[in-house]
């Protein structure tokens, strides 16, 4: 399952990023200090906490064993549950009716520090291991994911202490929260499946263009690229949709999809035509006018691009006998863009 692998990646993700010391998890019994007792709260949720982390190696023979227990009667259903405690609890219950045996356990210092960032180092490989086998498409939204999932934690380790007042420590938290939470439901999106009203994209070519033209069609083209991400916004919000789809089979307009992630020279030379540098640039070029394209460059909205299409197909149809190469060469860079 992609959704669970992406969780589990996730998940050792952030152990490791706890252990290499980016963030700590307040373990219960020691966040108050060595010198304090935990009491019996304290030890029963750091007992909690032991049981959960040895989920993942205990899970599969664990989970059977309780899936049978509950359709059991309820003597056996404690019996098995304590059982199971008790097993969790052994070590510490042998080192307490035989406290001599702490003196075969290795010396507290620094050792252990560097063996846990050493671990940490081993989780990194870990979530590598994880992506190996996930699908390829989930690569870069899981990284994404991975990066608001760092910077979150590293905002709620590094930007305030326990010396700090309560309202700094909430206003961090909640920035933490809303930071990280909007660059992972991005990366999340990145995995949804495309929109059923995607339009119907063709390559963009100047020998289409030009076919096009002599068919007397409007042509609405898309200057993207995959790594920019008003792009994929506007792609998102205004072009692929609902509303912008049934305009564009309304009026039968040509939509092209002009692919500038590998900077194609011939794609270049267009945008240059329209004085732009780069994407993101959508260009609706009308046939009653081609030497007024419209000109759509950075973020827009749906109402803008559908205000467009309404103006476009309000205007009359050029005359049947006009040729493509007149049209073609009356395409110039707009002098104005909405």
């Amino acid at each position: 399952s992609s959704e669970f692998n992406l969780v589990m990646a996730c998940v050792v993700f952030a152990m490791g990023l706890s252990l290499l010391g980016v963030f700590e998890i307040p373990i219960p019994g020691l966040a108050g200090g060595g010198g304090q007792r935990e009491g019996l709260t304290g030890a029963f949720l750091t007992g909690v906490f032991a049981t959960f982390l040895a989920t993942p190696c205990a899970g599969p023979f664990v989970g059977t064993t309780l899936a049978w227990s509950v359709k059991q009667p309820t003597l056996v259903i404690y019996l098995v549950w304590g059982v199971m405690g008790v097993g969790m609890a052994f070590p510490y219950l042998l080192t307490g009716i035989f406290p001599q045996a702490l003196k075969y356990l290795p010396k507290p210092g620094m050792w252990m520090v560097r063996f846990k960032e050493f671990s940490g180092f081993a989780l990194m490989g870990a979530v590598i291991w994880i992506i190996s086998f996930m699908d390829t498409t989930s690569t870069i939204p899981l990284l994404i994911m991975l990066m608001g999932i760092s910077l979150a934690l590293w905002m709620v380790g590094n930007l305030y202490d326990s010396a700090s007042p309560v309202k700094h420590k909430n206003f961090v938290r909640l920035t933490a929260m809303l930071l990280g939470g909007a660059i992972i439901g991005f990366g999340y999106t990145r995995m949804l499946p495309e929109s059923e009203h995607k339009l119907d994209w063709v390559q963009f070519s100047e020998q289409k263009l030009q076919e096009s033209l002599s068919q007397n069609k409007t042509i609405l083209i898309d200057f993207t690229a995959d790594w920019c991400l008003v792009c994929k916004q506007n792609e998102a919000l205004a072009l692929n949709t609902e509303e912008t789809k049934s305009l564009v089979e309304k009026h039968g307009i040509v939509t092209m999809l002009a692919d500038y992630t590998d900077r194609s020279p011939e794609i270049k030379v267009w945008l240059e035509k329209f004085k732009t540098q780069g994407v993101p640039l959508t260009v609706i070029i009308s046939a009653s006018d081609p030497s007024k394209p419209i000109l759509f460059a950075g973020p827009y909205l749906q109402s803008e691009m559908t205000a467009a299409l309404n103006k476009i197909a309000d205007q009359a149809p050029p005359a049947p006998s006009e040729t493509s190469e007149t049209k073609t060469a009356q395409i110039e860079p707009p002098k104005h863009a909405l």
